[in-house]
């Protein structure tokens, strides 16, 4: 199932803070992590006990920065997305087909799946005004990407 794209200015908090997630990772990794195992280095690998705690010393390290870069590339990619579907979307129309509701550390949250383009669906979150307005089989307007039909949103204006 496909999440609907949400909009660019959530999206540019999103690059905010895994931005700041790799920052802290690389100051992390550079101020504890890389001057303890440059001294296990230095001091030669005289068991295998130091040799592990350089692996894993080495494997944190890579790992750390490894998974903060690529949130921080897929949330520069997903506003690119919600961006060219701002400026470039193509208005469809399409139907919904499910709705739920369910809890999350004790809020609710509303969602709405829809199908459009015959044979793509999506589902989107909503607020709880626009989940009780619209009904099952509805039609609605759906933005999408030409070039990727896959990217799509809810048209609620």
């Amino acid at each position: 199932m496909i999440t609907a794209m949400p909009g660019s200015k959530l999206l540019i908090k999103n690059i905010i803070g895994s931005f700041m997630i790799l920052i802290i990772t690389i100051l992390s990794i550079s101020i504890l992590l890389i001057p303890n195992i440059m001294e296990l280095f230095k001091s030669g690998f005289s068991s295998p006990v130091a040799s592990a705690t350089a692996l894993a010393g080495v494997l944190t390290v890579s790992f750390l920065f490894i998974t903060s870069a690529s949130w921080f590339i897929q949330s520069i990619i997903d506003y690119r997305n919600a961006r060219d579907l701002d400026r470039l979307g193509l208005m469809t129309k399409g139907a919904i087909i499910e709705k739920w509701e369910e809890e999350l550390n004790g809020k609710s949250v509303y969602h709405l799946q829809y199908k459009y383009l015959t044979h793509l669906s999506a589902t989107q979150i909503t607020d709880k005004d626009t989940y009780q307005q619209l009904q099952y089989y509805e039609n609605v307007f759906v933005l999408y990407l030409d070039n990727l039909p896959h990217i799509s949103r809810l048209d609620l204006d």
